[in-house]
């Protein structure tokens, strides 16, 4: 195949530049911006604030629109964290019976570490072969997860204390009405804010059968343009090179990658822009794509300027980039994309849980982070034409970035074989972040932590019984619950009503 270099001199080239050359491999970084040129040069610094402190946990995701609400019973914080949910079968077996036993760890992560955040779960089966024939049985195990932090609430699952192999799938995010009933509290329309809204997306069984289905990724040839080998003059910090152009939005839809600002003119005016990339900043891509759906653009201008606001006498001379042309399969580029990402985002904020450095993106995870995103985009119709409003900028970083911060409830599928009249035992080991508010620990109301667990919801398990254990109490104080604990009396277990569907805790760490 042949691409077209277009631009690979100062800006304003002129077209006798264009050349033929071989295609090079596709390396890209990306970047989480969605923002006007004239306010890019500000905003970027603010949103390189935001997505650290949202990566790092400093700025939780969704939860309520009812910011300061408190909690209640219904498991009401401004992030729900959604609830530890109980070991399913993938068909309905009557011979197979079962108990639980639930144990949450408030146990500190390091000797430096001031207070708990967090438990470490244990959810622990019995399952009962009552019949006389040996039975092959798959469980599912639900929990709730976005990608983003899925290497660290995976549960390790174990069969007779020896680890099984599992194999996960990915339920779809939470804003397609079709999962929701109308009274469910969605909060944001992304997060589920109650243990109803959990009960009100699984207990029809249709989100779940969607999930262990294997989801269409998009294929569609589309225009590339790859924007690589950037200079500007050091002494400008904030050096931005813009693209712009006109086009017929009925025939034409241009997606950005790795752009910090965007300007949309009524009759078809488009500009794209980006802060020059510079080694020592993270968030700034060296890796700027336009994605061309139907006819290509032409007759476009690149200018460069001192700073994001690209106005008339702000222009900058001796900034330089290439620009190559390809046509390309969007299933491989978006492959790249979310691979990169990955690579780019997870992989640093993983660092602050203590895994390894030299990190390795799981192949099972990113295909199915891969076939999540491509539901996301085909649901908002952001490939078709004409441009609609859903996503309109066309910003595949918020795509990319919302895929893998939302939550979703997660399977893992696995196979077990028990004896005829005999019983085997299933751990599900977890870390289970807790639900909270977004007050400061200046106040009560932020220090509180929320868990809460399902006894029954959306699983087909016959329960004779279900008991909760809770330990190193001595980190935590509980100041509300509906299980019966009583720290000051030693009753740190207790066996729970199966016709209660929703149980639940909330405590306040202890400093030390």
């Amino acid at each position: 195949m042949k691409e077209k270099i277009i631009f690979n001199a100062i800006t304003n080239i002129d077209e006798k530049y264009i050349n033929e050359a071989s295609v090079s491999t596709l390396k890209i970084n990306t970047n989480k911006w969605k923002r006007w040129a004239g306010l890019a040069a500000c905003i970027t610094l603010l949103l390189s604030i935001s997505v650290i402190l949202l990566h790092g946990k400093r700025l939780p995701l969704g939860g309520s629109s009812q910011s300061g609400s408190g909690y209640n019973e219904n498991g009401i914080f401004d992030f729900y964290a959604g609830p530890v949910m109980p070991l399913t079968l993938d068909n309905e077996d009557d011979e197979i019976s079962a108990s639980r036993n639930l144990y949450f760890d408030f146990s500190m992560i390091s000797e430096d570490s001031i207070r708990v955040w967090g438990s470490q779960i244990s959810d622990s089966y019995t399952l009962t072969n009552k019949s006389d024939k040996e039975k092959t049985i798959t469980g599912l195990y639900p929990f709730v997860s976005s990608f983003q932090n899925i290497y660290v609430n995976i549960p390790e699952l174990l069969v007779a204390d020896e680890k099984v192999k599992s194999k996960l799938y990915a339920g779809s995010d939470y804003a397609s009405p079709i999962y929701l009933k109308e009274t469910d509290n969605r909060g944001n329309g992304f997060e589920i804010s109650s243990f109803d809204g959990y009960k009100n997306l699984l207990e029809d069984e249709r989100y779940k059968a969607n999930a262990l289905m294997q989801a269409a990724l998009v294929d569609q040839q589309v225009i590339v343009y790859k924007f690589t080998d950037f200079e500007a003059p050091e002494e400008y910090d904030a050096a931005t090179q813009a693209i712009s152009f006109n086009i017929n939005p009925e025939v034409t839809r241009v997606l950005q990658y790795g752009f910090n600002g965007s300007e949309f003119g009524e009759d078809g005016f488009r500009r794209y822009s980006y802060s020059v990339p510079r080694t020592n900043i993270m968030s700034n891509n060296d890796m700027k794509v336009l994605i061309v759906i139907g006819e290509d653009i032409k007759d476009y201008e690149l200018k460069a300027y001192k700073n994001g606001a690209c106005d008339k006498g702000n222009e900058l001379e001796g900034v330089s980039a290439k620009v190559t042309r390809t046509e390309e399969n969007l299933k491989d580029l978006m492959r790249l994309l979310v691979e990169d990402y990955f690579k780019r985002y997870d992989k640093h904020f993983l660092q602050e849980y203590g895994l390894e450095e030299n990190f390795v993106i799981d192949n099972e995870i990113l295909n199915i982070f891969e076939g999540s995103f491509s539901e996301f985009v085909q649901k908002h119709d952001l490939f078709s034409l004409p441009e609609t409003d859903n996503y309109s900028y066309g910003f595949i970083d918020d795509v990319i970035f919302m895929t893998d911060n939302y939550q979703r409830v997660f399977y893992l599928e696995f196979e077990v074989t028990i004896p005829p009249n005999s019983s085997v035992e299933i751990i599900a080991h977890s870390h289970k972040s807790p639900s909270h508010n977004f007050r400061s620990d200046s106040s009560n109301s932020g220090k509180i932590q929320g868990y809460d667990m399902a006894t029954q919801l959306a699983s087909n398990l016959s329960f004779d019984m279900l008991t909760a254990h809770i330990k190193q109490v001595e980190n935590i104080e509980i100041v509300d619950q509906n299980f019966g604990f009583n720290l000051d009396e030693g009753t740190t277990s207790v066996e729970l009503d199966l016709e209660n569907e929703h149980y639940y805790f909330n405590v306040k760490a202890l400093e030390r």
